[in-house]
């Protein structure tokens, strides 16, 4: 039963994270460089935005692949898109442009095997760098357009307790 639960859950969020793609193939909306965008209140101040899809959705712009597993949502920024998702054995951050081309793919710890296997961070975006933390506590920071550890950037573990059961 759990696994159909979490079948649903992915589903719901690649559901969102594909509507949210498209959004931003259409539109070239701003920046939405975090969970829940810019303010962290999940308002867009788009303009312009269909009141009602066409029957049978919108018009599919592309499809990525080879991004992995996981419920991470998407972060816009500076005409690249951020996401993760478990890749074989390990939690990966992947950078597409707005086309859903690749352009880069950094390893930010283990994959989450547990209950529900996936990832469940979105990453950050904020001065030009990209932050992340995976299910497992550890953070990272890299250079938001290269995937680059910068000069301050680093690895941390910093493994927490009851947050992720």
């Amino acid at each position: 039963m759990r696994t159909n639960t979490c079948t649903a859950i992915r589903t719901s969020l690649f559901a969102f994270g594909g509507a949210m793609w498209l959004a931003v193939g259409a539109a070239l909306a701003a920046d939405w460089p975090q969970f829940h965008g810019p303010h962290r209140d999940n308002v867009s101040t788009e303009t312009g935005l269909l009141k009602q899809w066409p029957d049978g959705g919108p018009k599919l712009l592309w499809t990525a692949r080879g991004i992995g597993e996981g419920f991470s949502s998407v972060a816009i920024a500076n005409g690249l898109i951020y996401t993760t998702g478990n890749i074989g054995n390990d939690t990966v951050i992947t950078v597409l442009d707005l086309d859903g081309k690749p352009r880069w793919q950094a390893k930010n710890g283990p994959a989450f095997t547990r209950n529900c296997p996936g990832t469940r961070s979105t990453p950050t975006v904020d001065g030009g760098r990209l932050y992340h933390q995976n299910a497992d506590g550890d953070v990272v920071c890299l250079d938001a357009k290269t995937g680059k550890p910068g000069k301050r950037s680093h690895s941390v573990p910093a493994k927490t307790t009851g947050c992720v059961t």
